[in-house]
C-alpha cells in the first residue's frame, strides 16, 4: 500500500478515469497522486475524465482573474470533464487533494506511513462537489523539518496539507527532486550559515575578521558570530557567497536541470558576539544621528550594516537573486538601518508568552518589533516555533489564528513557516530514540490545524478542530473531542509563561496530573480506543499510540511536593538554610536513581524577608578543568554557556518568570520571560574551591515582583550545567526535580517562613 501511496508515475486507463495533465513534475504528480487515491478510496474505477494543469485556466477567465499569480486552484466542471486548475503548477496539487476531501472521508491526520492517512474504501467513487476556488491568504507557507531533515513521507504531508515552504535540506539529489515534485521553494543553502562564508585559512591572515571573545579573536566558525563591525571581511563574506551560489547552480544545473529561486545568508546560532573596541563603538546612522551600544537595537543596526555590504557584493554577480536572513536574537529589534530590498527576512519572535496572542499585553514587545519590521521591509516572513516543545499538545491553534489574522491584516504579511520535526522514528539516525515521532503522537492535530491556518485563518479554528476530530477519530470521535477540551481548559487556566522550551513531562505534570485530570484523560483514551477497535486499522495504530504516549507522560510526571519552606536567616549562617539535593537530569521525571545526575550538587536556600539567599555547591572531580572562560568585562551580559548555575523563579503578579544565570567564573546574567534586557536587583559571587566550585546569590524580592506575606510561595527550578571535559563525555545539565529551567514553569517550589 505504502508503495502505491507515494506512486510518482501513472498508466492512464482507456476507459475509466481519464487524466490528461501539464508536463511540469507537479502537474504529473498532482495526475498520479488523482490516480493513486481513487483506486485506495473505491473498488471500482469511475468512469470520468479529468483535466489538470497550468494550460486548463484559460478556460476560466474569472478564476484566472481571482486566483492572479497565487498557488490556488479552482475546481470546475465543463464539457463533460472535471477540471483542476493553477495558475501554478503545484496549486494543480492543492486542487487534487482539496478535490479527494471534499468527495470522500479521506485525511492527511500526520505523515506517518502505517497510520498517518485515514479513509473509508467504497463500492464506487462518487463525485459530490466539482465546482469551487480556493486562493491562500499566505503566499508561503509551512514547516521546517529540523533534526534528520530528509524524511520522504513528512515532505510529501506538507505538500498534501497545502504547505509550499521548501521543507527540509534540498542538499541531498533525493530530497530536491521531492522538492520538484511537490512545487516547494528551492534553496540553494540554509541554516545559521554565516561563519561558513569566511574562506579556509583567513583566519591565518585576517583574525580581524572574526569574533574577539575574552580579548581573544576566535576562529571556531559555526560557535561564533563574525565581527560585524568589520566591512572589509562583509565583502570576502560576499565573495565567497558568490562562489559558493556559482558552484551549487552548475552543480543543480547539471544534475537535475533547475536553479535554486533563494539563498540563504544568516547569523549564527549564538550570541557569542564580538566584543572589539570597533563593535562597542558608535554606528553612524547617515541623518545625523547614531547608535549606541546600549540602544536595544545596537546589534541589529551593526548586523544589518554587514549584510547589506554582503548582499552588495552578491547583487554583483547576481542581481535578481533572494537571499533569506533572520531577524532573530540579537538582530530581532527593528534596526534604523535601512535593510537591503533582496532580503527575505524571517522574524523569530522566539521568546513570546505562547499562551497569548501577539497582541495581548504581555507580548507586547514583539508586536511593537513585528509593526516595525513590517515597515522596514516588504519581504519579512513570521518565522514561529509551534513544533518545539511539542511531546505535550500545547494549544497553539487557538493563539495563532488570532497571530495570523493579525499580522496579515494589520500588518501585511503574505509568508509564515514554523520549525519542527519530521513524524519519524529516528533511532537509527540520531540516537534520540522515537523522539520525533512521539511529538507527533501528542500535536499531530495541532501540525494539522496550524497548515490549515497558514492556508486561511479567518476560517473559525474550532472548524478545522472539529473536521480533524471527526475525519481522523471517526467512531471514537466524541472521547477524543473531550479529551482536546480537557486539555485545552487546563492549559487556558494557567497564567504561568510558556514558550518553546517547555518540556513535555513538566507539562504534564501541570496541565495533567496538577490539575487532577490524569484518570480521566486515560479513561478517554481507553475509550477512544475501544469504540475503534473495528474501524480501520488506521484508527487504532493512531489512537493506541496517542495513548502510550500519554500514559508515559503520566508515568514519568513528577509528583506533587510539598513546597520547600525556606527559614528566615538574619545573620547569614548558611547552616540555618534549608538544604536540596539529589539533583537529577533534565527531562528525567520521576527522581529514579538511574538519572541522578553524575556530578553532586547541593543548594542552600533561605531569605532575610528582603533578600533570596541561594548557595549552590557543585561539586567536581577535577575543578581544574572547569573551562577558562574569561568575564564578560563591559560588554553586555550574555547567559552562560560554560559550566554555571541556573534559577528559575515564577513571582509577582501574572506570575512572571525569571531567569538567573551564572557560571564558575563569574559571568552572570538575568532574564525576565527569556528577555536579557531586563535587570534585577542581585548580586552574585563565584569561587573555586577543591571540591570544585560554589555561587552564591542574593535577589532583591521586590525587583522580581514579589510580595512577601505569610502565605508566599513560589515556583523555583534550581538547575547545574557540567561541560563535557572529553570527546566521548556528554555534558550533565540537571535540576532539582528534573524540569528545565527554561519553560519558565518551574516544577518545584519554595514558601518563605516569616517570624
Amino acid at each position: 500500500m505504502n508503495a502505491m501511496l507515494f506512486a510518482i508515475s501513472v498508466a492512464l486507463a482507456a476507459h475509466g478515469l481519464e487524466i490528461e495533465s501539464g508536463e511540469s513534475a507537479p502537474e504529473k504528480r498532482a495526475a498520479a497522486e488523482l490516480k493513486t487515491y481513487v483506486s485506495l478510496l473505491a473498488e471500482e474505477e469511475p468512469d470520468a475524465r479529468f483535466r489538470i494543469g497550468v494550460k486548463f485556466l484559460e478556460e476560466f477567465p474569472e478564476d484566472k482573474t481571482f486566483l492572479g499569480d497565487w498557488d490556488g486552484y479552482a475546481v470546475r466542471r465543463k464539457d463533460g470533464c472535471i477540471y483542476i486548475v493553477s495558475p501554478q503548477p503545484r496549486g494543480c496539487l492543492y486542487g487534487v487533494y482539496d478535490f479527494l476531501e471534499r468527495n470522500s472521508d479521506i485525511i492527511w491526520a500526520r505523515p506517518d506511513e502505517e497510520c498517518g492517512t485515514i479513509y473509508s474504501r467504497t463500492k464506487t467513487f462518487k463525485v459530490r462537489e466539482a465546482d469551487f476556488v480556493e486562493k491562500p491568504v499566505f503566499r508561503l507557507r509551512g514547516w521546517w523539518f529540523c533534526g534528520p531533515s530528509r524524511h520522504e513521507a513528512s515532505e510529501y504531508w506538507h505538500s498534501r496539507v497545502r504547505c509550499n515552504f521548501g521543507c527540509a535540506d534540498q542538499k541531498k539529489p533525493d530530497v530536491l527532486r521531492r522538492a520538484v515534485e511537490c512545487g516547494f521553494a528551492i534553496g540553494g543553502a540554509a541554516g545559521h550559515n554565516m561563519p561558513q562564508f569566511m574562506p579556509e585559512g583567513t583566519f591565518g591572515t585576517h583574525p580581524e575578521y572574526f569574533a574577539e571573545i575574552g580579548g581573544v579573536r576566535r576562529r571556531d566558525r559555526g560557535n561564533t558570530q563574525l565581527c560585524y563591525s568589520n566591512l572589509d571581511g562583509a565583502a570576502v563574506v560576499g565573495s565567497n557567497a558568490v562562489e559558493k551560489i556559482a558552484a551549487r547552480l552548475a552543480e543543480m544545473k547539471s544534475a537535475h536541470g533547475i536553479a535554486f529561486d533563494h539563498w540563504a545568508v544568516k547569523q549564527a546560532d549564538n550570541m557569542r558576539l564580538c566584543e572589539c573596541a570597533a563593535c562597542q563603538a558608535d554606528i553612524p546612522l547617515g541623518d545625523g544621528r547614531v547608535s549606541g551600544k546600549n540602544d536595544v537595537n545596537f546589534r541589529s543596526n551593526q548586523f544589518f550594516r554587514y549584510l547589506n555590504k554582503v548582499e552588495e557584493v552578491i547583487a554583483q554577480r547576481y542581481p535578481d537573486l533572494r537571499v533569506d536572513t533572520f531577524a532573530y536574537q540579537f538582530s530581532a529589534p527593528p534596526p534604523d538601518v535601512k535593510v537591503n530590498e533582496m532580503y527575505n527576512v524571517a522574524f523569530c519572535p522566539f521568546i513570546k508568552n505562547d499562551r497569548f496572542s501577539v497582541t495581548n499585553a504581555v507580548n507586547a514587545k514583539w508586536a511593537a518589533r513585528a509593526e516595525k519590521w513590517s515597515m522596514a521591509t516588504k519581504n519579512i516572513m513570521w518565522r514561529e516555533y509551534w513544533g518545539c516543545a511539542s511531546g505535550y499538545p500545547r494549544q497553539h491553534s487557538f493563539v495563532a489564528a488570532d497571530d495570523l489574522k493579525w499580522i496579515n491584516s494589520a500588518l501585511g504579511f503574505t509568508r509564515v513557516y514554523s520549525e519542527t520535526m519530521p513524524d519519524m522514528d529516528c533511532r537509527k539516525t540520531s540516537g534520540k530514540g522515537a523522539a520525533y515521532r512521539l511529538r507527533w503522537d501528542a500535536s499531530a492535530m495541532e501540525h494539522w490545524v496550524l497548515s490549515r491556518l497558514m492556508w486561511n485563518p479567518y476560517v473559525p479554528v474550532e472548524q478545522y478542530r472539529d473536521e480533524y476530530i471527526r475525519r481522523t477519530y471517526r467512531k471514537a470521535a466524541a472521547p477524543m473531542r473531550e479529551f482536546y477540551a480537557l486539555l485545552a481548559k487546563t492549559w487556558f487556566s494557567d497564567s504561568r509563561p510558556t514558550n518553546y522550551t517547555d518540556d513535555p513531562v513538566g507539562n504534564a505534570s501541570r496541565y495533567i496530573v496538577g490539575a487532577g485530570i490524569d484518570r480521566r484523560v486515560l479513561e478517554l483514551l481507553d475509550e477512544a480506543v475501544r469504540l475503534a477497535e473495528d474501524d480501520v486499522p488506521a484508527v487504532v495504530k493512531l489512537l493506541s499510540r496517542q495513548r502510550d504516549h500519554f500514559k508515559d507522560l503520566i508515568r514519568n510526571c513528577i509528583e506533587p511536593a510539598e513546597p520547600l519552606v525556606v527559614p528566615l536567616v538574619r545573620d547569614g549562617d548558611w547552616k540555618k538554610a534549608a538544604k536540596i539535593d539529589g539533583f537529577v537530569k533534565v527531562g528525567g521525571g520521576k527522581m529514579k536513581r538511574k538519572n541522578r545526575s553524575a556530578r553532586d550538587t547541593q543548594v542552600f536556600v533561605c531569605h532575610d524577608a528582603k533578600d533570596l539567599k541561594v548557595k549552590f555547591v557543585c561539586n567536581d572531580p577535577d575543578p581544574s578543568m572547569l573551562e577558562p572562560k574569561e568575564r564578560f568585562g563591559s560588554v553586555p551580559e550574555r547567559f552562560p554557556g560554560c559550566d554555571h548555575v541556573e534559577l528559575a523563579i515564577t513571582a509577582g503578579k501574572g506570575s512572571r518568570g525569571y531567569h538567573f544565570g551564572v557560571d564558575c567564573r563569574g559571568n552572570r546574567a538575568d532574564l525576565k520571560d527569556g528577555d536579557l534586557d531586563f535587570n534585577a536587583k542581585w548580586t552574585s559571587g563565584t569561587r573555586i574551591v577543591g571540591r570544585g566550585y560554589e555561587v552564591e546569590l542574593s535577589i532583591d524580592f521586590e525587583s522580581i515582583g514579589a510580595e512577601i506575606t505569610q502565605e508566599s510561595r513560589f515556583g523555583v527550578c534550581f538547575a547545574r550545567m557540567s561541560m563535557p571535559r572529553t570527546p566521548d563525555e556528554k555534558r550533565d545539565f540537571s535540576s532539582w526535580k528534573g524540569d528545565h529551567p527554561q519553560t519558565l514553569q518551574p516544577v518545584g517550589s519554595i514558601m518563605l517562613e516569616l517570624e
